[in-house]
């Protein structure tokens, strides 16, 4: 691969997507390449991948690619062909700039082009004029022509599962460009441009000062009729948190002084209300209660007419913050729980613990245990139970396990339940299997690791983790182990068992505020072993440096083993559990299985 044609090809490629950004790095490293062209092209997502992100992801490469996994040019000439690349007939002309919706409007025509950025005529298609059966529809649902035209809302057709129906097109605008379409069928099937801007629908429309978040350009077009200009939503719905944290409009987003959190009020639309809050910051938000028998903005409007949605929106409750209390949002709140059930945590899917651990998010659960005896193991393998089973993502400060490319592979060992490594007695993972592992992995676990040692301090830590939670979204974070933390007070004469209190109060007090999951893992204090040769089961209290680690616990974990009989199933002991939904304290026994880091409950050998 010419240096030419690499520059070609990344033209047509987004290092939007972590996923991309992780096979092309690999890529370019295979083929030759230098880190310096892989940042130059990281640079285009306007931060989201520092040039020092770059460095560290590039030393975590395995040299000349990963032989059970490799990642050559064809990656790059795959992905630049999905961007519209075609090396057939040399270099793609540019898509046409995204013109503003202007003029009088053309007659009808349809729409046969290719759905991808590179060949959408935006140009003639946003002027499309919208069918006299769409406008209808759309006035059915409340809206007057006042916002329907406003909007540039425009009919067409578009290949929906392999069939061509008409529908509505949305344009999706940024600084008064469009950048993408949604198009909305008579059946309700949606569909969008793939290699395109996948901005907030209404982004051009955010007021620093005051902004509505909805569901849906139904509710943002609702919520226009009612008077608000200052109304976004995710391009996918309640499906897409994270289109708040794009690096193209993080800035935007950040800068909102005051979010009017306006979801849909079912199961899907209130977890996206608490994701949007967690990573807008909870201070900033307001809530919206709709009326019973409404779901959204847009059934208010049909259902009881503009001023009923209007003052509902008016009457928006700050979401209570620590310190404050209010009965209004605290009952609504109570009411939620009653018909959405209480959050009693994730099980762990090992039966033997089902009745001891729960793991609730804004908690901490403190694991201790003898050196060697699988506790940063046992954190491992529930980390990918909880990415498998329920699509969590963590931030882990792990400086032990580098490289972290080790760190990675192990992750993957665990997702797929094969080794990396050939052995007697296993059956190694296939290319295929560890390729797909690692992306599962990369996915849905960020490193924090500081070049420098000295910024390895606990705020700072801290800062970079709620940076991952306003971008990634992260539910879970590992601080494995805690005694690599700088949590020297600037204070004099405090001791070290006050120094970790106060650390821990910092910790579970981001738990709290991030509604995020923190696992702290810390070593016991040197221990005396018994006549058998074996440690004793450490407790809570034998955590070095201060009682601390066992007070400020909402759940306190000791790993175990006997070193004497190898083949004996860890211990995994439940010491403290602060509430009831959480668990109760007891003993679970899981099998360790070395070749893959994977636990199984000993007895009935379920819970991979």
């Amino acid at each position: 691969m010419t240096i030419a044609n690499l520059a070609e090809m990344l033209e047509h490629i987004s290092p939007v997507e972590r996923r991309d950004w992780i096979k092309v790095g690999m890529a370019m490293q295979a083929e030759g390449h230098d880190v310096g062209e892989w940042t130059a092209w990281s640079s285009r997502t306007s931060g989201q991948f520092s040039a020092v992100e770059c460095r560290q992801q590039w030393k975590s490469f395995a040299p000349g690619g990963n032989e059970h996994g490799r990642v050559t040019q064809g990656t790059i000439v795959h992905l630049a062909r999905q961007g519209g690349y075609n090396p057939g007939e040399g270099r793609a002309p540019p898509a046409p700039p995204p013109l503003r919706i202007v003029g009088p409007a053309r007659p009808p025509q349809e729409s046969t082009a290719p759905r991808s950025a590179q060949r959408y005529d935006f140009d003639s298609h946003l002027q499309n004029p919208l069918s006299d059966k769409a406008r209808a529809w759309l006035r059915s649902r409340g809206l007057s022509d006042r916002v329907i035209d406003g909007a540039g809302l425009f009919s067409t057709k578009n290949d929906f599962h392999g069939k061509t129906k008409s529908c509505v097109a949305y344009p999706y605008m940024r600084g008064g460009q469009a950048v993408n379409v949604k198009f909305r069928s008579g059946t309700k099937e949606f569909a969008m441009l793939r290699g395109c801007a996948l901005p907030l629908y209404g982004i051009d429309s955010i007021n620093p000062d005051w902004t509505v978040l909805v569901e849906g350009e139904m509710d943002v077009l609702a919520m226009r009729e009612a008077g608000f200009d200052a109304v976004v939503s995710p391009p996918n719905g309640a499906s897409s948190a994270k289109a708040l944290a794009r690096p193209e409009d993080a800035d935007v987003v950040k800068a909102v002084k005051k979010w009017v959190l306006a979801t849909d009020s079912d199961e899907h639309g209130v977890a996206f209300r608490d994701d949007a809050a967690r990573r807008l910051g909870k201070e900033r938000c307001m809530v919206v209660r709709w009326p019973k028998g409404c779901k959204d903005a847009n059934d208010v409007l049909m259902a009881h007419g503009v001023d009923s949605l209007r003052q509902h929106v008016l009457d928006a409750q700050y979401i209570p913050i620590s310190g404050i209390v209010e009965s209004v949002p605290l009952h609504a709140e109570m009411m939620e729980l009653h018909r959405f059930g209480p959050e009693l945590g994730l099980l762990t899917r090992w039966e033997s613990l089902r009745d001891h651990y729960r793991m609730v998010p804004g908690e901490m659960t403190v694991v201790t245990g003898v050196p060697s005896h699988g506790k940063s193991a046992f954190v491992d393998a529930l980390l990918v139970h909880l990415a498998k089973a329920h699509g969590w993502r963590f931030g882990l400060f792990s400086p032990e396990n580098q490289p972290v490319r080790d760190h990675v592979r192990r992750l993957a060992e665990i997702w797929c339940g094969f080794p990396f490594r050939d052995g007697l007695s296993w059956e190694r993972a296939t290319e295929q299997q560890a390729s797909d592992a690692g992306n599962k992995v990369l996915d849905h676990f960020t490193w924090i690791l500081p070049d420098d040692d000295e910024e390895w301090a606990l705020d700072a830590i801290l800062d970079l983790a709620a940076t991952l939670v306003f971008r990634e979204g992260i539910r879970g974070l590992v601080l494995d182990p805690f005694n690599e933390l700088d949590i020297e007070e600037p204070r004099r004469n405090v001791n070290e068992s006050t120094q970790i209190s106060t650390a821990l109060r910092k910790i579970r007090r981001f738990a709290r505020k991030h509604d995020c999951h923190i696992w702290v893992v810390a070593h016991p204090a040197k221990m005396m072993r018994n006549k058998d040769g074996n440690y004793p089961v450490p407790s809570l209290y034998d955590i070095s440096g201060s009682a601390a680690f066992r007070n400020r616990a909402d759940v306190g974990i000791v790993v175990w083993r006997d070193m004497n009989k190898p083949r004996n199933p860890s211990e995994i002991h439940v010491q403290k559990v602060r509430f009831r939904d959480q668990g109760v304290p007891g003993l679970a026994q899981l099998d360790f299985e070395s070749a893959t880091g994977r636990f199984r409950d000993a007895l009935t050998q379920e819970g991979d």
